[in-house]
């Protein structure tokens, strides 16, 4: 027991020409007694102490650690002083193991700052003092030291004179994981003002391992202290190898998740795009690294970013069976139905792989069970083609449809091998339906993507109502449209005023967000709360002059396209609607409202005025977007007096206030499988009362048949005109 008394480590450290002892204060009943040699004491020492002694840096015949200046250190690496070697005859050698060859070598010491000698030992630890508390305590990290502090290397001079260090002694140096060695040979480079060795290029490539750099190598091989070292050394944390792979993502690939969550705090770029537009996050879901995943995702990686072929990191994770990388991406928002280029779900992907638990997570996720892809081919159809046994099971339990004929005629029994083990339970399945009948009344599906593969998301057209078919009377388009020389608009870049953020347009000075009055966005792509509806503020995105990131950009929204999901279904009394297959939180960017861009005059010479929106120009040329003829799917969202949806107008590619986009944003939480509506306005039901009235039947409407009367008399009595005739 030492009754509290401070207890200091017993080393003395020999610099240059002085002995100085430790200050580091050494824990009496945790600390074990150690000495270098028979001849020396025990003695305490701290843990940097201890190491030291450990790796033979202290000379067992002093017990003086050799710290800085000139010192013997024989083959096995073992130092002491030149005065304390042992003497046998004629001989001396080493007194660690009296091995007779021995060179002098200098070491150097590295410290943070210059060193300070003080007279008496000292506390290396700061006082305890009060202070000013901050709001925000950021103060832990979960990234252990790499190299302490004050780390020292050994230098052999003869070796640096002479320029023996090659890319072969680097390579060398990584495979053992070694880091003294590698400091030796590139600290000079920094610390010593050294130009000789300028004939090392840090940064070659190396031909055997795919064209990679040292950092690929040592990511690669999971060094951790290697990859602290070159990333001081200032090779490029980002670069590509031959495959377009980062060391990120070679990291990721294989398991160093050590290495990864050290590459990612140290800045790696986590939203890169490698070969056929990999991220790291789509590596990980593919090796099925679950903690990579979550690394990535709690660092801010987009979970639902698609790479060339339109995969997210869920489709990796579900063509390789990873249920519990699917799992926890789901939990993080994934999207479950999200399509790939040829419109496959990651339940196609999953019936694929085999893996029939993958399948169940989907489904209850909210996957279709029935849904197809670009070849009319449902994931039935995929696990028969495959004799996927177990998938198949599952699907047939789920409600899979053994009747679906896909493109080429073809039902989930066609594409069984011949032989194959799905056979019996999709025939047997079949026969059972023939005979006891679905008991339900299925869906017609008349159209498995009205927009013919232009959407991101295909959009099916359902019919249970009556025997119409899909509505075919205009064109497909997703980007307003022009058809006369009369609508001109000013899309010169030169007017376009643009930002120059750095970041991700987050403060106050972002251009952009000034002319909006602030960015209206948060940052998981929503209004901000306080945005207001009742008047809402026009909104100008980023654009393409901008100096800020597209990708990580905070403004840009509108401009990413749809990435909800929806269906086009016939309604009971209105007609064609459209309606959500999941669900929407409040604030969330919907659709946009697509046409042909008219002048009022050419509007109000048109036979058909159903699909009109004004642009509400407050100047003496007037506009609208006219949907009959070309439009997207939000031609068909029908009017409620209690809408879920209300349209902003938005700026992206120009900024000539005349032609606004018209982008629609959820007015509350809308859930799965509920219709979409709007307000058409006033203007639109003065018009068509006189043809037909609102059937929204919500308790509120306003433009029903028993309320319409009322409403005109209140809008004319709004416009100072009393008078009764219609």
């Amino acid at each position: 027991m030492n009754n509290g008394e401070t207890v200091y480590c017993n080393a003395v450290d020999s610099i240059g020409n002085r002995l100085i002892g430790c200050t580091r204060v050494v824990n009496v009943e945790e600390t074990a007694l150690l000495r270098p040699s028979q001849r020396i004491p025990y003695t305490l020492l701290c843990s940097f102490h201890r190491n030291r002694l450990l790796r033979h840096n202290c000379c067992p015949t002093c017990g003086i650690f050799c710290t800085q200046g000139v010192f013997m250190e024989c083959e096995s690496k073992h130092q002491y002083h030149k005065a304390c070697q042992s003497v046998l005859g004629d001989l001396s050698g080493c007194p660690h193991c009296g091995i007779i060859k021995s060179n002098e070598v200098f070491i150097k010491m590295h410290c943070s700052s210059k060193p300070i000698f003080l007279p008496t030992q000292n506390s290396d630890h700061p006082p305890a003092k009060m202070s000013f508390s901050s709001g925000n305590d950021d103060s832990s990290c979960s990234t252990p030291l790499l190299v302490p502090i004050d780390t020292f290397q050994t230098f052999n001079t003869a070796q640096i004179d002479n320029q023996d260090f090659t890319a072969d002694d680097l390579l060398e140096a990584i495979d053992s994981n070694d880091v003294n060695k590698l400091a030796a040979i590139i600290v000079p480079f920094f610390c010593l003002n050294f130009t000789a060795l300028d004939s090392i290029d840090l940064n070659f490539k190396i031909a055997e391992f795919n064209d990679g750099t040292l950092m690929h190598y040592s990511a690669s091989k999971g060094h951790l202290g290697i990859c602290h070292l070159l990333i001081s050394a200032g090779l490029e944390i980002d670069e590509f190898d031959k495959d377009q792979n980062t060391p990120l993502m070679l990291a990721i690939s294989e398991g160093r998740d050590d290495v990864v969550q050290f590459l990612i705090k140290s800045g790696a770029d986590i939203a890169v795009k490698g070969t056929d537009g990999i991220s790291p996050l789509h590596v990980a879901s593919k090796q099925g690294n679950l903690r990579a995943c979550r690394l990535l995702v709690e660092s801010g990686s987009i979970v639902d970013r698609r790479d060339d072929g339109g995969w997210t990191a869920l489709t990796w994770a579900c063509e390789h069976g990873h249920r519990s990388t699917a799992s926890y991406l789901l939990g993080a928002g994934a999207d479950a139905r999200a399509r790939d280029v040829e419109h496959n779900e990651p339940l196609h992907w999953a019936a694929f792989s085999g893996r029939e638990d993958v399948v169940g997570l989907l489904l209850d996720a909210g996957g279709d069970v029935n849904t197809v892809n670009a070849h009319g081919e449902t994931p039935l159809h995929i696990a028969a083609r495959e004799d996927r046994y177990n998938c198949t099971i599952v699907l047939l339990a789920r409600g899979a449809s053994v009747t679906a004929l896909s493109k080429n005629n073809e039902s989930p029994l066609d594409c069984v091998p011949v032989g194959g083990d799905c056979c019996g339970p999709i025939a047997l399945n079949a026969k059972l339906q023939a005979i006891i009948g679905s008991g339900k009344r299925h869906k017609t599906l008349l159209c498995s993507d009205i927009s013919r593969g232009r959407e991101m998301n295909p959009i099916q057209c359902i019919n249970t109502v009556d025997n119409e078919s899909e509505p075919r009377d205009y064109i497909y388009i997703t980007k307003n449209c022009t058809t006369s020389n009369h609508v001109q608009i000013d899309k010169k870049l030169t007017t376009l005023h643009s930002c120059s953020c750095e970041d991700r347009c987050t403060s106050e000075e972002c251009e952009c967000g000034k002319l909006s009055a602030k960015c209206w966005y948060t940052e998981d792509g929503r209004l901000q709360p306080d945005y207001n509806f009742s008047d809402p503020p026009m909104v100008f995105e980023c654009n393409e002059t901008c100096a800020c990131n597209a990708i990580t950009c905070k403004n840009r929204l509108v401009q990413k396209g749809i990435q909800q999901r929806f269906q086009l279904y016939k309604t009971e009394y209105k007609g064609w609607g459209v309606k959500t297959l999941r669900f929407i939180p409040k604030g969330s960017y919907v659709c946009e409202y697509i046409g042909e861009i008219l002048t009022d005059v050419e509007a109000n010479s048109r036979d058909e005025d159903d699909f009109l929106f004004d642009l509400d120009n407050k100047d003496v040329d007037s506009y609208c977007v006219d949907a009959k003829r070309y439009g997207n799917f939000a031609r068909f969202i029908n009017h409620s007096c209690t809408p879920n949806l209300h349209p902003v107008k938005v700026f992206i590619d120009h900024q000539d206030l005349r032609f606004p986009r018209i982008a629609f944003f959820a007015l509350k939480d809308i859930a799965a499988e509920e219709e979409l509506s709007f307000d058409y306005g006033h203007k639109f039901w003065l018009v068509k009362y006189k043809s037909f009235t609102c059937q929204c039947g919500v308790k509120e409407c306003k433009y029903s048949d028993e309320t319409i009367g009322e409403a005109l008399l209140n809008y004319r009595r709004f416009m100072g005109d009393d008078e009764s005739s219609q």
